[in-house]
């Protein structure tokens, strides 16, 4: 992978690109603009970062074009400081959109069906060299961009994926107090673990909560309501299966199954069990 030498007073300077995320800044280069991610205060964790990395750009020739790639990695004199990506112009994060009045239901269903088509695209590269292991980790909405005028879908935040021989990043549907804890095929990062993330996601989307802070009381109060207001009963089985020891389904193929008025009444439902819990 290549590396570019900036001096450490000029890192200095950068500006912030998020005020959310304290290592994106922006930075110009040869007269573009991109993004700068800075490594870890840990030495162990750049390492691992930098193989990461490397491992990313030996299979650069398989990853889709909507894959955010990182393009260089940044050292000073000081060693280490991180690492280069593209800006993606003109997009709104996922989280945002499928949260915001301004997008239609339906458009909003399209964006996660996009997610899910991103996961499949997975398994096509799970079969190349060097691949096998590969996986996204940290799946949540806010690691989709999604284009404000075609509406194409974007993956960022690649530098936490398992590849090779790496650790993974945490993944936020995965942490010590998520659902995932009751099934035990979630210890390792895998195929499966990105399935139950993006799950999680749709169930984000329906309810209007983070579902993976529900109990498993709530979490199957909340399918038995489904079934109730007449969910789709294979979405609803998908739900299920994602806290049993068996492979997740990739729900994609029966997302346009999710009418408006089973989100809006599912909204309301919540809103009576977050009355009596913590999620």
């Amino acid at each position: 992978m290549k590396t570019i030498f900036i001096k450490s007073r000029d890192i200095f300077c950068l500006d912030r690109l998020d005020d959310f995320n304290s290592r994106l800044y922006r930075i110009e280069l040869k007269g573009e603009v991109k993004v700068f991610k800075t490594g870890f205060t840990k030495k162990k964790n750049n390492l691992n970062l930098i193989y990461t990395l490397e491992e990313l750009d030996k299979g650069r020739r398989y990853f889709p074009s909507y894959f955010c790639l990182p393009e260089a990695l940044v050292k000073s004199e000081d060693g280490f400081e991180g690492f280069i990506m593209p800006i993606l112009e003109g997009r709104i994060g996922l989280d945002e959109l499928l949260n915001s009045p301004d997008f239609s239901h339906s458009t909003k269903i399209e964006c996660l069906k996009k997610v899910g088509l991103i996961l499949r695209d997975c398994d096509t590269l799970r079969t190349k060299k060097g691949l096998s292991k590969f996986a996204l980790s940290d799946v949540h909405e806010g690691n989709f961009l999604v284009d404000s005028k075609t509406k194409e879908v974007s993956l960022i935040d690649l530098d936490s994926c398992k590849i090779g021989s790496n650790v993974p990043g945490e993944a936020k549907y995965l942490t010590p107090g998520s659902i995932s804890n009751y099934c035990r095929m979630y210890k390792k990062i895998s195929k499966e673990t990105d399935l139950f993330c993006y799950i999680i996601m749709v169930l984000n989307y329906i309810t209007g909560v983070n579902s993976s802070q529900m109990s498993p009381d709530e979490y199957y109060n909340l399918l038995n309501y489904l079934v109730s207001i007449e969910c789709n009963p294979r979405l609803v089985q998908i739900f299920y299966n994602a806290l049993r020891r068996i492979e997740n389904e990739n729900p994609d193929t029966v997302l346009d199954s999710i009418s408006e008025d089973t989100v809006n009444k599912s909204r309301e439902f919540c809103k009576y069990l977050r009355t009596y819990s913590y999620f």
